[in-house]
């Protein structure tokens, strides 16, 4: 629940309760999670581990989480070029593009999908086995929601995460808060520079292939361009899009959806009946009235918020070391 809610719900509810069906603090009770150890030496690793992984063990209904859209799209054109059928997911599709990526995996056209955190919620494709965090969420709830996808509805499931030595506290976490046994898994490094070599070999073609994509995306910007200009010379005019407002029409729309302003009128008998005044009343009116009942109540509410608390003291019973002092020469003097 975002600070919105709860305001909204301070404001319109009368003692409102929470009722959590899940708390999103613990992973499924079949999963099976597996953590790679890298060490600060060995961070540019990653990605030789990573296909490792995948080309060996985690062929099938596997999923990747990554953290940027960038490394996304980079992990997609490298598992393709090693065989792998995989598909990507994250910001930088259109909508279409998205849903064709989901619908793929769901029909197993592809076996693998690379995505960013926005496959990590809202999304319930049957039948993951793997989840594969190339890098660590930065918190234990994003984490949970990842491995979320797998282990569902009694089924078992693995996730293999990859911590380096800037990831050791949340990885403390998860393991202090296991209910299973967390494993560690290791990597033969016969196996991890085969995996590095190719990668190598195939630099040169990820970066043309980045090269090639970057070209077509210019190109087709200044045909756009060229031909909005093309069709402006001619006499048309530019397509309005919709959903674009320029500062001079959000003006006028505000104007246009605000409500009346009060008038003011000193010419008023003095002596009049309340029943005569509630008629007069517009609708304009009462709105006014009970948006401002609305700011009062919540600017009562954010200052009783931010208030701070009183602090319990109580009185220490032992006598002081002063009062011990002075009974004792009492006693003396006696």
């Amino acid at each position: 629940m975002t600070d919105e809610v709860e305001d909204l719900a301070a404001v319109s509810l009368t003692k409102p309760v929470r009722v959590f069906v899940d708390s999103n603090k613990e992973v499924a009770f079949n999963l099976r999670q597996e953590f790679i150890r890298i060490r600060h030496e060995r961070e540019a690793d990653r990605e030789s581990i990573l296909c490792a992984l995948v080309c060996r063990t985690f062929k099938n209904r596997c999923i990747i989480f990554v953290q940027t859209k960038k490394q996304a799209h980079r992990i997609h054109i490298l598992l393709g070029l090693l065989g792998i059928r995989i598909a990507e997911l994250h910001g930088n599709l259109t909508q279409p593009q998205r849903l064709d990526a989901l619908q793929k995996f769901k029909d197993e056209q592809v076996d693998v999908l690379v995505a960013t955190d926005v496959a990590a919620r809202g999304l319930d494709i049957p039948g993951i086995r793997t989840v594969i965090n190339f890098m660590m969420p930065p918190t234990l709830e994003h984490y949970i929601h990842r491995v979320g996808r797998t282990a569902r509805a009694g089924r078992g499931g693995v996730s293999v995460s990859l911590a380096g030595e800037q990831e050791r506290k949340i990885v403390k976490e998860i393991i202090k808060g296991a209910t299973n046994p967390v494993k560690s898994r290791i990597i033969p490094l016969d196996i991890l520079e085969k995996y590095k070599s190719k990668l190598e070999q195939l630099e040169t073609k990820i970066e043309h292939i980045l090269q090639e994509e970057y070209e077509e995306r210019l190109l087709s910007k200044t045909e756009n361009q060229a031909n909005r200009a093309e069709k402006l010379l001619k006499g048309g005019t530019e397509e309005k899009r919709p959903w674009f407002q320029s500062t001079k029409e959000r003006k006028l729309e505000k104007a246009k959806l605000a409500l009346p302003k009060e008038t003011k009128t000193d010419t008023k008998p003095k002596n009049k009946n309340k029943k005569q005044k509630k008629n007069k009343d517009t609708p304009e009116d009462r709105i006014q009235v009970e948006l401002k009942r609305l700011a009062l109540l919540q600017s009562r509410l954010a200052k009783r918020k931010s208030k701070p608390k009183r602090l319990n003291t109580c009185v220490d019973s032992s006598p002081s070391k002063a009062k011990k002092s002075e009974a004792k020469k009492i006693q003396l003097y006696r």
